[in-house]
């Protein structure tokens, strides 16, 4: 019996090893994943998507930015989130989040980021010297006075952080994924694999 459960769990690890291997993952934290265009880089963190695996949306934090001698730009067509099955998914509208997921959901997502404001303090060490901007926010919480900005200018030395949602596509199974960012106009594109295995 103890050698079938050993046997067992190097299967899984070897499975995850190929599964790590086969998309490069670059781990930043525990549930942190970053890629980079020079220097432009993007985090982003899964902790929140992992409570929502049963949800038609899943939530993505996600920074964005860096030292590169040039401005970038970030739209909601900006953003493209590819699940385990290669299909790609854009991100909703702020009306179909709210309808499909609800505003209340939403406003818990932003309470327990708030909450776990220190665990997030690992990604800005990626952008030292670099400004925040503050004002993003392509899904305000309806709990605050924030307001829809999704038409981001990101200048050389800034970053920005905004949580971002996408289609859940394979709700109840983990999985591959990643996140594309593709921006024609400064020439900059940046894929992040990640992993996403939802909490139980």
């Amino acid at each position: 019996m103890r050698s079938l459960k050993i046997i067992l769990l190097i299967s899984i690890a070897t499975v995850v090893a190929a599964v790590a291997a086969e998309n490069q993952f670059h781990k930043v934290s525990a549930t942190g994943f970053s890629a980079r265009s020079g220097d432009t880089i993007m985090i982003v963190d899964t902790d929140q998507a992992l409570q929502r695996g049963q949800e038609k949306f899943i939530p993505l934090m996600v920074w964005l930015g860096g030292k590169e001698h040039k401005t970038i730009y970030a739209g909601r067509d900006s953003f493209t989130l590819i699940g385990p099955d290669g299909i790609s998914h854009a991100m909703p509208s702020f009306n179909e989040l709210v309808k499909g997921y609800s505003s209340g959901l939403v406003h818990a997502d932003y309470s327990r980021i708030k909450a776990e404001r220190s665990y997030y303090e690992y990604a800005r060490m990626y952008y030292l010297d670099c400004r925040p901007l503050w004002t993003v926010s392509f899904f305000p919480d309806p709990g605050s006075t924030r307001v829809l900005y999704d038409k981001v200018e990101v200048p050389s030395r800034t970053f920005f952080r905004a949580l971002l949602y996408f289609p859940n596509p394979a709700p109840a199974k983990g999985g591959a994924y990643k996140l594309v960012y593709d921006d024609a106009k400064s020439g900059t594109q940046i894929t992040v694999p990640f992993a996403l295995n939802w909490a139980k």
